[in-house]
């Protein structure tokens, strides 16, 4: 397993969080298959009033070239960079020419040069934006590194050229684009998986000491939980997964997750040996008594984890699978090594148990059982307003995910995004294919050539350009003058939106071309429709035909068989609950102009794949979560085979789901996955503290002849310091995700810590008084029960009889 751990990888793809089956992924992988991958684009935008000064202008054309040259990116396009098309009547085509090279040696050049920028309308909002002196340097990447390390690499070497760009002239570039999204989380991601690793330790290591004060107590239980972290990783080798952001909080979690084993078995092995100085037999109690519990407690802490397998999301079931394992493993590991590596080591010391006997730990827990033993009333009103106040909170929960729905708004990415929102719409993806399908329809379609002959079908419309009302050839061409003016409709539908940028498809191109026929009139840079085509345009589109320019746009926009087209256009990250009303709003419109019989319109892109995966994951946690309760419910079930006992049981710990929740409402923090995963999981932990506390309590009933009262206070005073070390290493272990990056991971850590205290709390507090108010009815049941020897502690009872005689 320790070699496998150096086989892991870093995943390098957006995480797939759509089910295989769902229309949105499929739709994206067909635009894929005919198009490729749309996320190979990083953007990179300047706003300065002094960009066409000639020094800072030509240090431009330098930052464009140097990032040109740079191994694995395909083009850079910015205004040094822009092309004109320039008609070449002797060859009947268009040339392609760079409108800066060479580069203008002069202010006075420039200036010419810019002008010329200026007339072409296909730049604007483009490249630059007109209103607030912003310009952008668009740079494309290879996609066939997008999967590999080398896109960081890339990136990186990108960066370092803006930054002597930015500290020459002392001003903030902006980036963005999925590649430099993509780049920020994985940077972020491996910085934050050793962050998180060495924090763990540190936290587990400070606390164990301060609690044990022994070195031994810290070492053993470390190696034991290290040997669980390197099962994690192998397994996720082994398995063929890689490392994502929530893969990579696996060993972090496992540490903080596995310690409170340790934590228990060596309570006991203290409070055993300082009892009766036998080190075997306080050695074997571990099994038999914490042993038992700790199963238990492990197996509610992996179900919590586990559930995630059965949501159908890729990286929720990896996460899942492997927690699951890791978790069950480290059990394992801690029931057989921790007894068997202090079988060899010497007997405890003095010092090793004065821990037992901690004036501060005592201290508190004489004070829980004071307010427990008289304060019985203030803590159930207490109870009952946090659950009132609860109820009412959890209907201001807001559920509402975002493309960057994990990053903080204080980063730079997001500021960046904000920015580009602010100036050019957004830069997220949104593609809109267009098929069309291969049936007989009467249309409108030119003739380019005059001596082509009639049939009798044909009717003559107009005399300029011979236009004839004719079954369309083709069958499935995309490119026939009808179809090009919807195209067009449609983009000037998509103009009206606020929440989209400029769009872009072959149409743009055609209007560039019809301008450069016209000598770079920018009245000319526009599509003719049937009624105002002339002659001119249909040489303009020869000229198109016979131009380099041509095969280029088509392969961009046309697939090879000519029946699918794309609009492509960038959009404002509007939200999962925006995005469906936007659609819903646009279908109707693009129907009126593409009759759904004769076209196929799909709508995908990575922006509608995020935010649909968005609504998957919160539906699959929540049925995962009900899942978690439901099997957690289970085990205490059989484990207490009392009804009764089961719901007194699960209270306490539904109470602290439900104040989380309630902060989520009236702190708006939204419910997203990273916030969902919190409550199966902090109620598999939070159960743990139940169940180790109703054990004691089971076992300490019958030594004590069913006096309730007695027993309360006997499980509170020995599992009540236990529980209180547990609490303050996962307290301290999860609130160091709090320093996270990311939203999510953040409110996990923060989310989580509040759950446990609250979860503490009620257990220590509300359990033990509930058992007390309803003592009489337990007291009479239990003591019916084993007078007779019947029930579930037969075996029980005559044990603990015989230990009492020894």
């Amino acid at each position: 397993m320790t070699y496998q751990t150096t086989r892991v990888k870093l995943s390098y793809d957006l995480q797939k969080s759509v089910p295989t089956s769902a229309e949105e992924y499929i739709d994206y992988e067909k635009f894929k298959s005919v198009f490729g991958d749309e996320g190979n684009m990083m953007l990179v935008a300047v706003k300065s009033d002094q960009f066409w000064d000639f020094n800072f202008f030509s240090d431009w054309v330098k930052l464009n070239n140097d990032v040109r040259n740079i191994k694995n990116v395909t083009n850079v396009l910015s205004p040094s960079s822009s092309v004109n098309l320039v008609k070449n009547s002797g060859l009947e085509r268009f040339d392609m020419v760079n409108i800066f090279d060479p580069p203008p040696k002069n202010q006075q050049e420039l200036d010419s040069l810019k002008q010329v920028f200026m007339r072409l309308p296909f730049y604007e909002y483009r490249l630059y934006q007109p209103d607030s002196s912003v310009y952008l340097m668009l740079i494309s990447l290879d996609r066939d590194v997008l999967s590999s390390i080398r896109r960081i690499t890339v990136v990186d070497e990108i960066l370092q050229q803006t930054t002597q760009f930015e500290k020459k002239y002392n001003l903030e570039l902006h980036y963005s684009g999925l590649p430099y999204i993509r780049y920020f989380q994985l940077t972020t991601i491996s910085a934050e998986i050793k962050m998180f690793l060495i924090l763990a330790v540190i936290v587990t290591i400070l606390v164990l000491f301060i609690l044990f004060r022994s070195w031994i107590a810290v070492v053993f239980p470390l190696l034991i939980i290290g040997s669980g972290v390197v099962i994690s990783m192998g397994l996720m080798s082994l398995m063929g997964y890689k490392v994502s952001l929530l893969t990579g909080l696996i060993p972090s979690l496992l540490i903080v997750i596995g310690i409170p084993n340790s934590v228990y078995m060596l309570n006991k092995y203290h409070v055993d040996f300082k009892r009766h100085g036998n080190k075997i037999k306080a050695l074997t109690s571990i099994i038999e008594r914490i042993g038992y519990a700790t199963f238990f407690t492990n197996l509610t802490t992996a179900i919590g984890f586990g559930v995630f397998t059965f949501t159908g999301v890729e990286m929720l079931k990896e996460f899942g699978i492997i927690t699951f394992i890791s978790i069950s493993a480290t059990y394992l590991i801690s029931l057989i090594g921790l007894p068997v590596i202090f079988s060899y080591l010497p007997k405890p010391k003095e010092r090793d148990t004065n821990h037992l006997d901690d004036k501060i730990f005592r201290y508190i827990i004489d004070k829980l059982i004071t307010w427990t033993m008289h304060n019985r009333r203030a803590i159930f009103i207490s109870a009952t307003v946090i659950v009132i106040a609860s109820i009412i909170g959890l209907f201001k929960i807001k559920a509402e995910g975002f493309f960057l729905q994990d990053v903080s708004e204080k980063s730079k990415v997001y500021k960046d995004l904000v920015f580009y929102e602010n100036n050019f719409n957004g830069i997220i993806p949104l593609e809109i294919m267009v098929a069309k399908k291969q049936i007989h329809e009467t249309i409108y379609d030119t003739i380019i050539s005059e001596k082509i002959p009639l049939s009798e079908e044909d009717s003559i419309i107009t005399y300029d350009t011979l236009i004839v009302n004719r079954r369309e050839s083709s069958g499935i061409s995309i490119t026939s003058i009808s179809t090009l003016e919807k195209l067009n409709a449609l983009q000037d539908t998509l103009a009206s939106y606020p929440q989209f940028s400029h769009s872009l498809s072959i149409i743009d191109a055609m209007k560039f071309a019809r301008q450069a026929y016209y000598n770079g009139s920018p009245r000319f840079y526009e599509l003719p429709t049937q009624s105002n085509l002339t002659s001119n345009d249909s040489r303009a589109a020869a000229f198109l035909k016979n131009s380099q320019q041509k095969s280029l746009s088509e392969n961009r926009f046309i697939d090879p068989t000519g029946s699918i087209t794309r609009i492509t256009v960038q959009m404002e990250d509007i939200g999962s609950d925006s995005m469906p009303e936007l659609i819903a709003e646009l279908r109707p419109k693009i129907d009126s102009i593409f009759n759904p019989e004769a076209y196929d319109v799909s709508l995908t892109g990575t922006g509608i794949v995020s935010l649909a995966g968005y609504n998957y994951l919160i539906k699959s946690l929540i049925g995962s979560v009900v899942l978690a309760l439901i099997l957690i419910a289970i085990i205490m079930g059989l484990q207490f085979r009392s009804g009764k006992v089961l719901v007194l049981t699960l209270l306490p710990n539904l109470i602290p789901l439900m104040f989380t929740a309630a902060i989520m409402g009236y702190f708006n923090i939204e419910l997203k996955p990273s916030t969902v995963l919190i409550f199966s999981v902090a109620f598999g932990i939070a159960v743990d503290f139940s169940i180790h506390f109703m054990a004691k309590y089971r076992i300490e009933l019958v030594r004590h002849s069913f006096n309730v009262k007695e027993t309360v206070l006997v499980a509170l005073r020995e599992t009540g310091v236990s529980m209180l070390y547990t609490y303050i290493i996962l307290f301290f272990g999860f609130i160091i995700f709090a320093f996270s990056e990311f939203e999510g991971t953040k409110n996990l850590g923060i989310l989580t810590s509040i759950t446990l205290t609250i979860a503490l709390l009620t257990n220590l507090l509300l359990l033990p008084s509930i058992i007390m108010y309803f003592d009489k009815n337990l007291e009479a049941t239990h003591r019916k029960k084993y007078q007779k020897g019947k029930g579930n502690y037969a075996d029980l009872i005559n044990e603990n009889n015989k230990e009492s005689k020894n």
